[in-house]
């Protein structure tokens, strides 16, 4: 059973261990991505295995049939002869990848050439075609015929990129293909030829024929009363608690994009009463509701699809294209990360029924695109907004800044169009607060004051623990430090911080075992330490300065 996907911008972008910057049309990034990896550990829908006649392989077949298990030789086992260049498609069993395209692949001759890059080339358009049939959104590729096969490795590429390309500039399936080099040359050699004449020219070709061809928002079907009335219903079994659903792609492309979503998830599940909906699919919107309790999750699939394993599972729709219809109708507000072709789908659909759509521009795909058409609501203060198209903004500050977004936006929802007030709209997201300790006893006995008074608490065991942990980026909102502590004391990770423009303005408090000397009074007003609290100390004290340090 395929578990997702409603993938990629029709956008070129190769990544593999770094990005290659090429002058490549916007229209095909994040369509195609060209990797350094194993093919068989790839997390998507289905893995090409490149075989014989027989269907039975050393090399990569073997190690594939190895990993699936003796069930994927059950059921090619009925197959007796697969032609050159034929493809067939399998259930994937015990492989990350829920199917297996098996393609046999062609021998390359020397005296014939030309035949033989042309059963290659054919290779590649069967496996694409039979993916599209079966609504494969994400498909990985091996090279094919370079091993065993023994076709030379430049001219194997080009034709690889010149199918793939082609292909995916006329179809909106499959939404995204990898092509997974386990050899280094051979990621090489697809760098060189990304920058072939022929290459390059054909993507600046596919720029129009992307644009004519393909139509992934049929414009008929605004108020399709089928999908209002399946829209409704699904309604009924939702909570009437402002929705909020994340929109976006099926694995993460752009470096930062795994932690926005977590960091935007974490904050947006401290929203009490905001509920989250889903499309049923991975990467981009399960990175993201991941943070939610499962009560406050709802996955909106096709009928008849795996239901996930947190949150509440709802069906609407016989394929992807009707689900997204039937998600654009739901929620008040949609929150898009990167995204491709369903997204973009989904987003326009949403603005055209009276929606707030959330791009998130500096993601890439067509978040990015969203971004520069739209101008910044008049209910969101402009600094907030500018956040989500910054690429140099810290992916923490943009998962803040979509937490304060979404707020902003249901207030204005709720006084302009009369939905039904919601406690979140009048409370602050709960602080967070740091306690840097070498004390097991003392960071249990604080984590346990603030947990009670409804703080969400992160410990360090001491002061280089601590500056890490910030430096990588999680939340802070106040740090409460001891002095003496193994590899950075307390006055070490202040004076660090001060260094630090990002992390200087935290709130710092001591608490310590030992008294203020006058030299510990020096250290405290020259690196302006707010709070000083030796121990014992009292749970009502300590409260009570976090919370004027939090109002400073």
């Amino acid at each position: 059973m395929l578990k997702s996907q409603t993938n990629q911008n029709p956008k070129f972008h190769v990544c593999a261990m770094t990005s290659i910057n090429l002058p490549i049309n916007n229209k095909l990034r994040n369509r195609l991505s060209i990797i350094k990896g194993d093919l068989i550990t790839q997390s998507v829908d289905a893995i090409v295995n490149p075989t014989n006649n027989v269907l039975i392989a050393a090399g990569l077949c073997s190690n594939i049939h190895r990993a699936a298990g003796e069930n994927l030789r059950r059921a090619v086992s009925s197959v007796k002869w697969l032609d050159v260049s034929k493809a067939i498609i399998t259930p994937g069993f015990r492989l990350l990848s829920s199917h297996v395209i098996h393609t046999c692949a062609p021998i390359w001759q020397k005296e014939r050439s030309q035949e033989s890059g042309e059963e290659l080339r054919v290779c590649y358009r069967n496996c694409l075609e039979i993916a599209a049939e079966n609504q494969i959104q994400t498909l990985a590729f091996p090279c094919i015929g370079t091993r065993l096969r023994g076709f030379p490795k430049d001219w194997a590429a080009r034709i690889a990129l010149k199918e793939i390309i082609s292909y995916l500039a006329e179809h909106p399936l499959p939404m995204q293909v990898k092509i997974v080099c386990y050899q280094s040359e051979d990621y090489e050699e697809y760098q060189d030829q990304l920058k072939h004449p022929q290459i390059t020219q054909l993507m600046q070709n596919s720029f129009s024929a992307t644009q004519d061809k393909i139509s992934y928002l049929p414009s008929n079907q605004t108020v399709n009363p089928k999908y209002q009335k399946i829209a409704q219903e699904l309604l009924t079994q939702i909570t009437d608690s402002p929705k909020l659903a994340v929109i976006g792609s099926t694995s993460f492309w752009g470096d930062s994009s795994k932690a926005i979503c977590k960091a935007a998830g974490r904050y947006l599940a401290k929203i009490d009463d905001l509920v989250m909906l889903t499309g049923g699919v991975s990467g981009i919107p399960e990175a993201v509701s991941r943070s939610f309790s499962t009560n406050k999750v709802f996955h909106l699939q096709p009928q008849g699809y795996q239901p996930w394993d947190y949150g509440h599972n709802l069906y609407g729709g016989v394929d992807y294209r009707e689900r997204r219809e039937i998600l654009a109708r739901i929620a008040n507000v949609y929150l898009l990360i990167e995204g491709g072709p369903g997204s973009e789908h989904e987003a326009r659909r949403a603005l055209q029924m009276g929606a707030v759509v959330i791009p998130v521009g500096r993601s890439g795909g067509f978040a990015e695109e969203l971004y520069t058409e739209i101008d910044c609501p008049d209910c969101i203060p402009v600094e907030l907004w500018e956040k989500l198209g910054r690429r140099e903004e810290n992916p923490e500050e943009v998962g803040i800044a979509i937490a304060q977004i979404v707020l902003k936006v249901f207030e204005f929802l709720d006084g302009k169009q009369g939905l039904a007030k919601s406690a979140i709209l009048n409370r602050r997201i709960p602080s967070t607060v740091l306690i840097v300790d070498d004390s097991i006893t003392v960071r249990e006995l604080l984590s346990m004051y603030f947990s009670k008074a409804g703080y969400y608490v992160e410990t360090a065991r001491d002061g280089k623990e601590a500056l890490d942990k910030l430096q990588q980026g999680i939340e802070c909102d106040v740090i409460w430090c001891d002095i003496e502590m193994p590899r950075m004391t307390g006055f070490e990770l202040r004076e660090r911080l001060k260094q630090d423009s990002r992390l200087k303005n935290i709130p710092f408090a001591i608490v310590t075992s030992r008294g203020v000397d006058r030299k510990r009074n020096e250290f405290r007003k020259n690196l302006d330490i707010q709070g000083y609290f030796t121990k014992p100390y009292n749970e009502e004290k300590v409260l009570e300065c976090t919370e004027i340090l939090l109002n400073r």
